[in-house]
This record gives structure tokens, sequence and C-alpha cells, in this order.
């Protein structure tokens, strides 16, 4: 491992022979010290003595301060390929010989950067004026949650590669401040140990010229990083609860984790965590995260939030603005929800559809960059179990267990939120008789709550269907799991709705990822959830007899669960669209 150190300089001849005179030869895991010396115009020695003592010296024909003179070293430090930097004032306050102080805490701390602290209250021979300008730094960065280090002006420090790579100080005055605040925008951890700090060997300071000048030139360098500073982090932003039950709400909690998961992509995360009647509490904070966040962009994971994207637009120019939208949040009805759309939608550049149905939709709202992304599902350590078909009488309730019972092998499973789009009831009136007349020995299990569930049970008893359907009413998620792994067939029948469209269909991907075929409704967003002919089957909206056919047809067949498993996640695995979310959508 080779150690690169920076030692900035000005007219410091006097000083920096004693400096270069300390430096250790060897230190612990360190197989070599490269030592660079930035003359930053000098008019004394200072470049000869750094030449005589093998340190290699880095020239600028005038002076250009201590921030430049640092950038200067830092891109010779990384061109050499060291691992480790770590820079010393060339004044001789600060002892080279403790660099290995540094170097243990940062072995114990497994931080990015250690800075050295110099314990400014216990110093008598710091001017009290030089005191105050230090601790009011250090506060100032504390304050804003810039930095957990005690001395933030300290410039005796080590830090990693990984950090002196991303690293773009601008400050012409200095760079110890600017450094603290962009290694806690991109999440880097920092530590400090106690070092000591000597009185000047020759002449006063020559950074600071006075203190007046030193605080001003230190705050404005905290302020202006602090608001004008660029990171790679990214907001994320969404008012589905973290606890909700919907499909889009299980959808986003596996994938903001997966999201985040990546090294080297920073993200910040705002989540609605109450219920209804909080709501304009959420909007009100989120607004405010995103008008005070510095990352580079801020994703919103629902339309709803679409006028944060024209509000930005105006207050924040510069930061790049994405949208996540997934069908109904496209098409609900209300006439200023509408206009908001169509006035909000066009300023996201870029639009992330979940399936190509909702793609045509935020089209037609005035999307301009659109990219279709499905919904995806994570991997657990449940295998798809070979068929072992269950039925629960009919009128079983959602805490009754379910039933396995080998004399009904040809069972199918409707499962979800029963509303009218779901086309249950237009299963049960038009397709199951078609079923039932070649094929006596089919049963049926409805699960999921809904307003339609009523009318469903209505239905189950009008027609006579008593004995060969059951209606379970919502269920856990152990009880759906178990029903997927244990039926047949999984069936969509879903029917077209004005403005109640299906965005995308979760749930034929959950069962596919069972192991379960599917058979659904070429409808919409469910075109995009289903791998015809490999996880399961289309039948064409509204045609009982075709949907009556698809469903023989997928009964006879032998579908290789496993395989069918390994397709859904082939296609659908959350690692593969979230990483599909870094490259098109959350990259640079």
């Amino acid at each position: 491992m080779q150690l690169a150190v920076i030692i900035p300089a000005f007219d410091e001849a006097e000083s920096l022979g004693w400096v270069l005179g300390r430096m250790p030869r060897t230190l612990a895991e360190i197989d070599r010290i490269r030592v660079f010396v930035v003359d930053d115009g000098s008019a004394d020695r200072t470049a000869a003595i750094a030449e005589e003592h093998g340190a290699t010296v880095l020239r600028h024909p005038k002076r250009m301060g201590l921030a430049s003179a640092f950038r200067t070293g830092l891109q010779a430090a990384l061109d050499s390929g060291s691992e480790l930097i770590a820079t010393v004032d060339a004044d001789g306050q600060y002892d080279p010989q403790e660099i290995g102080l540094l170097l243990d805490r940062m072995k114990m701390t497994k931080a990015d950067l250690v800075v050295g602290d110099r314990q400014i209250a216990k110093l008598k021979h710091m001017p009290i004026g030089n005191r105050i300008g230090n601790v009011i730094g250090s506060l100032m960065l504390r304050l804003v949650g810039a930095t957990c280090v005690t001395d933030a002006s300290s410039g005796f420090r080590l830090f990693t590669r990984h950090l002196g790579l991303l690293l773009d100080i601008r400050s012409p005055h200095t760079y110890t401040h600017e450094m603290l605040i962009q290694a806690t925008a991109y999440h880097c951890d920092t530590a400090d140990v106690p070092v000591t700090f000597l009185s000047r060997r020759h002449g006063p300071s020559k950074l600071v010229r006075s203190l007046r000048h030193h605080i001003l030139r230190s705050c404005g360098t905290i302020l202006k990083s602090l608001f004008l500073m660029r990171t790679r982090t990214v907001l994320l932003v969404t008012r589905h609860r973290s606890d909700g039950q919907g499909g889009i709400q299980t959808y986003i909690r596996s994938l903001i984790p997966a999201l985040v998961s990546e090294e080297g992509h920073h993200h910040r995360i705002i989540v609605h965590r109450g219920g209804t009647i909080f709501l304009p509490v959420f909007f009100f904070r989120a607004l405010f995260a995103s008008l005070v966040f510095r990352g580079r962009q801020i994703h919103l994971l629902d339309a709803s939030l679409c006028p944060f994207l024209r509000i930005l637009s105006i207050i924040r120019p510069g930061i790049v603005r994405s949208i996540t939208v997934y069908g109904l949040d496209l098409t609900w009805r209300p006439v200023w929800y509408q206009w908001m759309l169509r006035r909000c939608l066009p300023f996201a550049d870029r639009v992330v559809a979940i399936s190509k149905a909702t793609a045509a939709e935020a089209v037609k709202r005035g999307a301009k960059e659109v990219r279709v992304i499905p919904c995806g599902i994570q991997k657990n350590d449940q295998c798809p179990m070979t068929n072992a078909p269950a039925f629960a009488p009919a009128g079983a309730s959602a805490g009754r267990q379910i039933i396995t019972n080998s004399q009904f092998p040809k069972q199918l499973l409707l499962l979800g939120r029963q509303i009218r789009r779901k086309g249950t009831v237009w299963f049960l009136t038009e397709v199951l008789p078609i079923l039932l007349k070649t094929n006596p020995d089919i049963r049926v299990v409805i699960a999921g709550d809904g307003p339609m569930l009523p009318e469903i049970r209505l239905t189950v008893d009008r027609m006579g269907f008593s004995s060969v359907v059951s209606v379970l009413g919502a269920v856990s998620d152990e009880q759906k799991s178990e029903l997927y792994r244990s039926s047949s067939l999984f069936v969509m029948p879903n029917i077209p709705v004005m403005d109640d469209m299906e965005g995308f269909g979760i749930v034929c991907i959950e069962a596919a990822a069972q192991g379960l075929p599917v058979v659904a409704s070429r409808l919409e967003g469910i075109i995009d959830a289903v791998v015809d002919g490999e996880t399961g089957m289309f039948f064409d909206p509204l045609n009982a007899t075709d949907a009556a056919q698809k469903i023989i047809e997928a009964l006879d067949r032998q579908w290789d669960r496993k395989k069918v498993s390994e397709i859904c996640f082939r296609h659908f695995d959350i690692e593969i669209v979230a990483r599909r979310y870094r490259e098109e959508v959350l990259s640079p």
C-alpha cells in the first residue's frame, strides 16, 4: 500500500527542512511513502530544500492559495496510484511522525477521513482570536450536520483514495471545511484523533492575514459549499406508507432497499409514515426537503407528487427531476387532478412507467422522455412447490386454514383486491359455466378483500356454485403464499373499465415467482407482467370462449414450476429492476 503526503508551502524554507526530516520512513502496512511538496510561488529556497530531502516538487508560477495548492497535490497523489493520502502543513506546527496516529485511528474506525484534533481549547500558544475563529468554523459545520469532528480547520489529515476521487474543492481560500462537507455528503465516515500542535517555528501564518479575514473567508466557503455544491446523492420521495399493504406499496418496499444497496450510489429517502390525515404534513416536509436538497437528482415515486416537478423547475432549475408512474395515479378522474398532471408532468426530465400501457397514458398527459421499467419482485429462500392442490369450502373466512385436498387436481386461483376491473363477477357468470361443461372437476378459490366481495358472494350463490367456488376474502401473507404454491393455475380475468386501468399486474409476477402459471386477460399493463408461453398465457378481454379455451389448455399443459419461477425472476428480479433504474434513470 502506498501513502502520499501533500505539503502545501509558500516561503517556508526555514521550517520545511524540519518537517521533511520528521517524515516517517516506514509505517505498518505501508510499502512506500511519497512526499509531494507544492511550492505555491515561493520567493525563497522552499523548492530547493524540498528537492534536497527527496520530495517531489510541484511548482506554481505565482501564489495561488492553499486550496489551489491542495488541488495540485491531490491530483499528483491520485496519479501516483496512492491508496492513502495525508496532508501536513509546511510551517512545522504538526509533527509528521504522528501520521501513524492517524493511520491507527483509520484502521480502528474504518473511516475514509481522519482529522488531527489540535485540542484548541487547551492551546496556550495560539492567539485567542485564531482560537475563536477555529471554534466558530467547527461549530458552524456541526450545527448544519456537515461533520462530527471537533477541529474542522485542522490541516493534519489522512484520507482514502476513494474520498480523494470524490472531492471537488472549489474554494479559493482553504480546503479543510469543504472537504468535510463533501465527505458527509458522499456518506464517507469521518473520525478524529488528538495530535500535538506546536508553535510556529518561523514567522507569522501565511494563511491567516487577520482574524476578520479568516472568519469571513471560512464562513463564506462553508455557506457556498452547503448551498452550491452538487453531490451524487439522489433524493427518493414516496407518499406510499412504509406499512401499506397494496401491490405498489409492497413493490416500493422492495425497490428502495435494492436501489440504496449498490455501493457508490447514495440516497436520501422521504417516506410517508402517518395516516391519510397527515398527508399535508408529509407534502410540506417532502417539498422543504426537495428545496434544500443539495444532491444531483430528485426522484418522485408517485404521479400525485408531480407539482414538485414544476416548483423545482423554477426554484431548482439545475437539479435533475424524475418520477415513476403506475397507471391509476395517472387516470384518477377528478378534473382538477387531470389539469394538474397535464401542467406538471411535462417538467419531468425522465419519467419511468411500469408498463407500456402506463407509458402511453403518461405521454397523453405531456410526459416527454418516458422509459418502461417493469415492477420487480424480491427473491426469498422459498422454492416453488410441485402441484399440491388446495381447496377450502365455500364461505371460508380469512382466518380459516387452507385445506389441502388431492380430490381437486384442477384448482384455479383468483387473488387480488376485488374491484370491478378485476373481472371476477364476469368470470363467474361467463367463463366458469363453459369450463364446468367439459371439466366438472375444476374448483375455484377467490381471495382478497374489496368492494365487489358482497356481489361476488351473491353471484356464487345465485349461479349455484357454492360447492365449486370458495370465497376466502382477505388472506394473510402466509395464506397467500400457500395458495400460490398449492393451486394449479392463477387466473386474472380483468375487464376494461373507464378510467380504472391495471397499470401492471404485480400479482401475476407474485404467482409466477412461486412457480404458478398464469392465464390473464390481454389488457393494459398486464401484458408486461406475463411472459407469454413461458410464465403464462393470454386470452382476449371479455371473450369468455377464448378465456375458457386458454384455461383448459393451460391446465392440460405440464408446466415445469421451477422453470416458471426461474423465467419470472430472469425478467422481474428486483435487483435487475434496480440496476435498470441506476443505469437509465438515476445515472449522472
